[in-house]
């Protein structure tokens, strides 16, 4: 955006666009002192209730920041061995959601969800927000190429199932 080209009118609801950032952001600052969930510094130490600090964004747009409450819990149930389900939600904005992620998470204080439409990282520390979520981000990349393989090699064996097969020959005239 070239601020220079922009009118008087487009240029103070900028401005006050900005300035209403700002004081959201100050406000944030305010509350990282307050709403710490008692110091807690792994995912695995967290009560229900608990509060952790949000961000719930897309590429470079951020939708909602701040702290969230926050559930977690464990089921027994096939497919979600290595899993850990939470369940977030705020009182006021619409920052609520449910999923699971790696139980590796469990020891860390912080966890990204990558949901088709948005990413949610939480974090107990958000001083450390910007490379925890680079750490986070990779962990998820390796996740999703090792479930990725395991998809390929499950079409490869179809097909290979398939063709030893011989029945679809049969069949041929």
């Amino acid at each position: 955006m070239d601020i220079k080209k922009l009118k008087r009118d487009e240029l103070l609801k900028l401005k006050s666009e900005i300035e209403s950032q700002l004081k959201d952001i100050e406000i944030l600052k305010k509350q990282v002192v307050k709403e710490k969930s008692n110091d807690k510094t792994k995912l695995s130490h967290l009560e229900k209730d608990d509060k952790i600090f949000c961000i719930n964004f897309r590429g470079s747009e951020i939708y909602h920041i701040d702290y969230v409450k926050i559930n977690l819990y464990k089921k027994d149930e096939e497919g979600y061995e290595e899993c850990i389900n939470y369940s977030s939600s705020h009182n006021t904005k619409p920052m609520g959601c449910s999923s699971c992620f790696n139980e590796y998470y469990m020891d860390k204080h912080y966890f990204l969800v990558i949901f088709p439409s948005s990413m949610y990282f939480f974090t107990l520390k958000p001083e450390s927000w910007q490379d925890d979520i680079k750490l986070a981000l990779d962990f998820q990349i390796k996740l999703k190429k090792r479930f990725f393989d395991k998809e390929i090699n499950g079409l490869k064996l179809d097909v290979k199932n398939l063709i030893s097969k011989n029945d679809i020959n049969d069949l041929l005239i």
